[in-house]
């Protein structure tokens, strides 16, 4: 019982830890409008911020997907501070480890004035899943260069992301995301 335990427990550490490595190259090389200039931001291997440019919240990337299934979701700046959020497909390396989790919800803040990563803080997310039905927060962990989450979102349908923060400057801040699953 405990060996098939400690089992469960070792894939999903290693499942999670496929999802991260990964999301480099995922995001590598994707341009999607106005630029950060050169600043790297190491979300588990450094990548060239050049090669993905997130623009602005007018752009809809809530159908873009990038190599590995990584689905970029509208960019939002609020008070300062620019959120982009990012969702990945982890059901097949969750199953395998026996969990219920589809994706993994990322979400990489940086300060407006200076393009630096803000990943000191806390953040929470409130999901509202198809059918109009709001779930309990989730309090959002904080990673290597984003603060992220395991969510399920095996319902077709809308969902929207309602992501509260307060950050390193101790100040107060909601951001909106949405993503449809067909």
């Amino acid at each position: 019982m405990r060996d098939s335990m400690m089992k469960k427990m070792l894939i999903g550490l290693l499942a999670l830890g496929l999802c991260f490595g990964g999301n480099a190259l995922a995001m590598e090389g994707m341009d999607h409008g106005s630029g950060h200039d050169s600043k790297k931001m190491d979300h588990g291997s450094s990548h060239d911020m050049k090669k993905m440019d997130h623009g602005s919240k007018k752009m809809d990337h809530g159908s873009m997907k990038g190599k590995d299934g990584m689905i970029m979701m509208d960019g939002e700046t609020v008070d300062g501070v620019s959120a982009m959020a990012h969702l990945k497909d982890v059901r097949k390396a969750m199953a395998e480890a026996g969990m219920e989790a589809t994706h993994h919800l990322m979400i990489m803040f940086e300060a407006e004035s200076d393009a630096r990563p803000i990943e000191e803080g806390s953040a929470a997310v409130k999901i509202t899943i198809p059918g109009d039905k709001e779930l309990e927060p989730l309090m959002m962990m904080g990673m290597v260069g984003h603060f992220g989450v395991d969510i399920n979102m095996a319902e077709p349908g809308i969902y929207h992301f309602k992501v509260g923060t307060k950050l390193d400057d101790g100040k107060k801040r909601t951001f909106h995301f949405h993503h449809v699953v067909e």
